[in-house]
């Protein structure tokens, strides 16, 4: 959207949309380029076991395969609240109602509008079940590796 100075803005339907098909693209296994593109510079990824920040930082997270096990924790559907803080960011919050594990951990996105386009800048997962998380990581990685990455 363009506001009255022609200056893009990034609207709460932008926000909720790029969240929303990121986490569709990802429990689909798509390819780490299709995932990255959605990926502002300087992202960051909050999991309990690690943080994982920037593009180098990501792809080697998604080849080493516990993207599989965040995958499976967003599958669930849940309540989406956009919160727009200023006309280029956003903050998304999404609690799942259920999910494959059992657990409905909650997720915090901050979308920011950047070279025109939404994309996601931070995501911290948290939650009761992932205090198990390390655990279940390194059963994850210690599973056969698909062929798409």
């Amino acid at each position: 959207m363009m506001t009255a100075a022609n200056r893009p803005i990034l609207t709460a339907q932008d926000a909720e949309n790029l969240v929303c098909r990121w986490q569709r693209r990802l429990v689909a296994g798509a390819s780490l380029d299709e995932l990255m593109a959605q990926l502002a510079n300087g992202m960051r990824l909050e999991l309990p076991d690690r943080t994982v920040r920037g593009h180098t930082e990501f792809a080697a997270w998604y080849r080493s395969g516990p993207h599989r096990l965040l995958a499976d924790l967003l599958t669930g559907e849940g309540d989406v609240e956009v919160n727009l803080s200023s006309p280029v960011h956003a903050q998304v919050t999404v609690t799942s109602s259920s999910n494959a594990a059992g657990a409905p951990p909650q997720q915090e996105w901050w979308v920011v509008l950047q070279d025109g386009a939404p994309r996601i800048r931070t995501v911290a997962v948290t939650g009761p079940l992932l205090d198990r998380l390390p655990d279940m990581v390194a059963a994850v990685t210690a599973a056969p590796q698909p062929a798409h990455v």
